[in-house]
């Protein structure tokens, strides 16, 4: 049996935005490896850094939910 593969709902969102981890990060005025690291769980974003992912995805949601676990 294989183990479902876990993803944070940023990943999701930006691919469900129809954005790649680069077009992100220049829509969030952020290095490009930036999104990249968050996404694999190698770096945990400050709240400013957060909030300008949010804003670049539209999301209307709490920032640090984007930082959560789906499947």
């Amino acid at each position: 049996m294989v183990a479902a593969t876990k993803h944070l709902m940023l990943e999701q969102k930006r691919i469900k935005a129809g954005l790649t981890k680069s077009g992100l990060a220049r829509k969030a005025e952020m290095q490009a490896g930036m999104i990249g690291w968050i996404e694999s769980g190698r770096f945990t974003p400050y709240d400013a850094q957060l909030e300008k992912i949010a804003n670049a995805l539209d999301w209307q949601g709490d920032p640090s939910d984007l930082l959560k676990e789906v499947d």
